[in-house]
């Protein structure tokens, strides 16, 4: 049977059909047999189920959007990982994004991101820069992404949506956000979800999910 290793391997070989079977099952076992459920939700708008931690940092997630709407974040951000993501239901958007000193783009402050379980804290890190959209990339179901750590990016979804995410952590790289000029530094905490606030928001997505998974590999 396959396990978290095997999902996140999968991930990154862009086998995502094999990845979202296992997703469906560990959720389904979760949701339908009392398993142990972390869920928390992100400072970006979206519910984050942790799945796997790999030895050396790579970690794999299951994130999920609420909602019927169109929406695209406008935090402009970066991560100090490698993301494979491979869209389980719905639609999710990908807004790709060049950062420059260019002044005819805007004035932005490049803050650094020091993620924690609770709490991210979030610092001046860098001076100003303008940023221009380059691309925007639509994903749908059964379809898989890649971005490398140190792009900038907006994310969004059409509707609910679901994703199974993989993190492969760079040495030497910064999660960062980009953000008006002057801020002092500042926490944004993770709001940790009860059990029954994590069924709610899983539950509508718990066949769909499982679906994902019954596509050829």
């Amino acid at each position: 049977m396959l396990d978290g290793h095997g999902a996140a391997v999968a991930l990154r070989r862009g086998h995502g059909v094999v990845a979202a079977r296992w997703c469906g099952q560990v959720l389904s076992g979760i949701l339908r047999c009392g398993g142990d459920l972390r869920a928390v939700r992100h400072p970006l708008e979206f519910v984050c189920v942790p799945l796997h931690r790999a030895r050396g940092g790579a970690g794999v997630c299951l994130h999920v959007w609420e909602g019927e709407e169109d929406v695209v974040n406008p935090v402009v951000h970066s991560h100090s990982w490698d993301l494979h993501s491979h869209v389980l239901a719905g639609t999710v958007l990908n807004e790709r994004i060049a950062v420059s000193p260019r002044p005819e783009h805007g004035q932005w402050q490049v803050y650094q991101v020091k993620v924690g379980d609770e709490a991210d804290e979030i610092a001046p890190a860098g001076g100003l820069v303008g940023h221009v959209t380059t691309a925007l990339d639509t994903i749908r179901r059964g379809e898989q992404y890649h971005l490398p750590a140190g792009a900038y990016h907006r994310n969004g979804h059409r509707g609910a949506a679901a994703t199974v995410v993989l993190g492969v952590p760079r040495p030497g790289v910064r999660d960062t956000v980009l953000g008006p000029p002057g801020q002092p530094p500042r926490s944004e905490r993770r709001e940790v979800l009860s059990r029954q606030a994590a069924l709610r928001a899983l539950e509508p997505m718990l066949a769909a999910i499982e679906r994902a998974g019954d596509a050829p590999a």
